[in-house]
């Protein structure tokens, strides 16, 4: 679960950078955004599992939510790569193929699972009395 709280720490001051929270030469304000949110992400979790008890469901719903990403991390990549990536930096064509092509098979992949999920949700509803 905290694995990655200092790598996301700082994801989430750089996004209150972008979104103007403070100015990008701020240094002292980046480092008192970056330890309030390792403290946040830190107890958060706690708090969560403190009040449920649940801790293989906090799994479950973070690879969910983790599935729901990629998709749009895939696509944003493919993005990226057609409209803000530099001519001479862009790679061949089979790489983009390939990109594309991953792509589309990770939200082909989200979608089958969504399906799958929705489709047992309904067997559990019919079979409960």
């Amino acid at each position: 679960m905290f694995a990655a709280t200092a790598a996301n720490s700082r994801i989430f001051a750089d996004m209150m950078r972008l979104t103007g929270r403070f100015r990008a030469d701020d240094y002292p304000a980046r480092l008192r955004h970056q330890r309030a949110f390792v403290v946040a992400l830190t107890v958060i979790p706690c708090l969560v599992f403190f009040a449920t008890g649940e801790s293989v469901q906090m799994v479950k719903v973070g690879g969910v939510v983790l599935g729901l990403m990629l998709p749009v991390l895939a696509f944003s990549v493919v993005y990226l790569r057609h409209r803000k990536l530099p001519a001479e930096l862009a790679p061949g064509g089979a790489t983009t193929i390939l990109l594309c092509l991953v792509a589309f098979l990770m939200l082909g992949h989200h979608d089958g699972f969504c399906a799958d999920a929705a489709w047992r949700h309904q067997v559990l509803r019919r079979a409960d009395p």
